[in-house]
């Protein structure tokens, strides 16, 4: 039976039984099918019946698969217009040396499953991993296309003089366009294919920064005024130029939100999800504006300001994740400095193995969500909490009101070797748009840095694990933590040392901290949301025992009354630093700790099946966060946080602290 005839029986019987798919598919033509491919072309009278279909196509292809039909197909090509004007590219193996970014995108026809298995996800998330990747391959061979448009820009720009060149500090995304499966890509020129910022995007950063810094009427002047009154309408005197990277730098990157909203059961439980995109790496981006002869040196000079200004500040997307921050980085009334050391054994992106390692201020972002979440939920109902979280964190369609970025002052130029983990050193920035917002932002980094790590390894401190007591080397490996922030725009009264009543108090000062935060966005806050005229206790916790085959229904952490947390003085313990031989003395009780030697001692709390409601396990965060401090001139010790202690297992553990003993300063 020829295809056509196939395509047309499926139609046929799907329109028969008066399916949603038979309706879809009653304006489309059958336009061609190439067997080498495995595409299936369709024709449709307008867009709007095509983007139909195209939704619709997994279902399709799922049944063109089974009996009766058996057709072979992997992909539907559903565009508007007629027969003639469809043309079905055939994937080729791409030239990477002849080819762009974009042209490698739009050329790849992944092989992609269609349900919603483990393993077809697995499959799904590897193709586009590898089409992704051999977009930046391409970049790699594209400098011609950078030298050409460098000297393209200095020459429209009318000279070298009107040209600038600017530093990212770390990542760029300026967005975008769809790519196949609506990834979103970030922008591509649309004939060269490389990524670039368009003109449109640096004039909007401008003028929205001249208008609330400077003088509105000037940016009228200046950068022109569109209207739908003809006469108040007035053309520009500065021009902007779309800017380009002096050097490929698109690389692999990745969003992989752990822990989410679950709206009917209005709680937050843990189900990591990796997103692979796009985005610039530390580029350095040539900028060309070109003027009018009546435009002053003066007023050429102000738009340049505005523009540079704006840049510091931030363009494109994730900015309040530290994305699209240009050098020298500038900071508001309302902004803390934290300085940082983060000892690990690494801090990966989107492909470890080729991009090695990267502090990623989207870490620092995400630790401090977490334990807003863990605070406010043992504080206020879940409803409240979310609105707070969207508020001061912000959504993907509107900002929140802090944004968080680092500075690193070294990157490692290589991986850890064998046990010396990786230090980073330098800034954590948060930008606040209030002085409640500042306070609160600040003492939530200082909880998250007490508490607990950052990255890989956050609940443990650093130390070497082994399978068992043998010294060979090959059953060892660095696991944990080492986390230190420090700063002097935000200097407790009470040093958080070895002593109960410090923490006591600290834990109070964060609680009205927030309360008064609540205040201040109240007005904002619906009456249906806000069913907490007074702060209402949430016990939200997971209560379950965790069996071996534990499914990934993990709840968030709360800190309730049902939370224990204790310091434990370790006057023994060694500080992390170069001199360690980790591979020999990694085991020890002086790194490990006391909490983290008692978690290890028994397979009830970690190794063993019960130990998953204790330590955890793949797939499952563990119930228990130890931190090692060491404190200036003081006791080093560490503070061991319990959640849901009423678990058997848990509450077992926390008797074996305090033998050690223990201080308990929270629950």
């Amino acid at each position: 039976m020829e295809i056509v005839d196939q395509w047309q029986n499926f139609v046929a019987a799907e329109q028969k039984t008066g399916s949603k798919l038979g309706k879809s598919l009653e304006l489309a033509t059958y336009a061609g099918y190439n067997s080498d491919t495995k595409i299936l072309s369709l024709a449709f009278p307008d867009e709007a019946s095509a983007k139909t279909a195209r939704g619709l196509s997994p279902k399709i292809i799922k049944k063109l698969k089974q009996k009766p039909y058996r057709l072979q197909c992997d992909f539907i090509e559903c565009k508007s217009g007629s027969v003639a004007k469809i043309t079905t590219v055939k994937p080729q193996k791409i030239n990477s040396n002849k080819t762009t970014p974009l042209q490698v995108l739009f050329h790849t026809y992944p092989n992609l499953p269609y349900s919603d298995s483990k393993q077809d996800k697995k499959q799904e998330s590897e193709q586009k991993k590898q089409i992704l990747e051999a977009a930046v391959i391409a970049d790699d061979h594209c400098q011609d296309y950078y030298d050409l448009m460098r000297k393209r820009t200095e020459i429209l720009a009318g000279g070298s003089d009107h040209c600038f060149v600017v530093s990212c500090n770390w990542r760029l995304r300026v967005g975008g366009i769809r790519g196949y499966r609506e990834l979103l890509l970030p922008a591509f020129h649309p004939i060269l294919g490389i990524p670039y910022i368009p003109a449109s995007t640096l004039k909007g950063a401008a003028r929205a920064w001249g208008i609330k810094h400077d003088d509105p009427e000037k940016v009228k002047e200046l950068l022109g005024v569109v209207d739908t009154d003809i006469s108040k309408t007035k053309a520009a005197q500065v021009a902007f130029l779309d800017a380009y990277p002096i050097k490929p730098c698109l690389s692999l990157d990745v969003a992989t939100p752990q822990w989410h909203w679950d709206e009917r059961e209005r709680e937050v439980k843990y189900s990591p999800e990796p997103h692979l995109f796009l985005s610039l790496y530390q580029p350095e981006i040539l900028i060309g504006i070109s003027a009018s002869a009546q435009v002053s040196q003066d007023d050429y000079n102000t738009v340049r300001k505005w523009l540079k200004n704006a840049l510091e500040n931030g363009i494109g997307s994730r900015v309040s994740s530290g994305y699209g921050k240009f050098i020298p980085l500038t900071t508001n009334q309302y902004s803390l400095k934290f300085d940082f050391t983060l000892w690990t054994k690494g801090m990966y992106g989107a492909n470890p193995q080729k991009q090695g390692t990267e502090f990623r201020s989207t870490a620092v972002r995400g630790v401090m969500r977490y334990w807003f979440r863990a605070l406010s939920m043992g504080m206020y109902q879940s409803d409240t909490c979310k609105l707070l979280e969207d508020r001061i964190f912000g959504t993907l369609s509107k900002p929140g009101l802090i944004n968080i970025y680092t500075k690193v002052n070294s990157v490692p130029k290589s991986e850890a070797q064998g046990f010396n983990p990786i230090e980073f050193t330098g800034s954590i920035i948060i930008e606040s748009q209030s002085a409640k917002t500042k306070k609160f932002s600040g003492y939530l980094l200082l909880l998250a840095s007490s508490l607990g790590g950052l990255g890989h390894g956050s609940r443990r401190p650093l130390h070497v694990l082994a399978a068992n007591s043998s010294n060979s080397l090959r059953e060892k490996m660095i696991r944990g933590c080492h986390w230190e922030v420090d700063s002097n725009d935000l200097a407790l009264e009470y040093p958080l040392v070895c002593e109960a009543e410090n923490w006591q108090k600290f834990f109070e000062l964060l609680k009205q901290s927030l309360k008064n935060l609540v205040k201040e966005l109240k007005p904002k806050i619906s009456k249906n949301q806000a069913r907490d005229n007074q702060p209402t206790p949430n016990f939200a916790t997971d209560n379950r025992e965790c069996s071996p085959s534990f499914k990934g229904d993990r709840r968030q952490d709360v800190l309730d009354k049902n939370v224990a947390i204790y310091l434990i003085p370790c006057p023994e313990l060694i500080q992390p630093n170069p001199n360690i031989d980790w591979a020999s003395e990694g085991l020890s009780e002086q790194i490990r700790g006391r909490a983290l030697v008692g978690l290890y001692s028994d397979d009830k709390f970690k190794g063993g099946n019960s130990g998953v409601n204790v330590g955890g396990k793949l797939g499952v965060p563990s119930y228990v966060w130890i931190k090692s401090i060491f404190p200036y001139r003081e006791t080093p010790f560490q503070v061991v946080t319990i959640f849901d202690v009423k678990n058997p297992q848990r509450a077992e553990f926390a008797k074996l602290l305090e033998k050690l003993p223990a201080v308990k300063v929270f629950g």
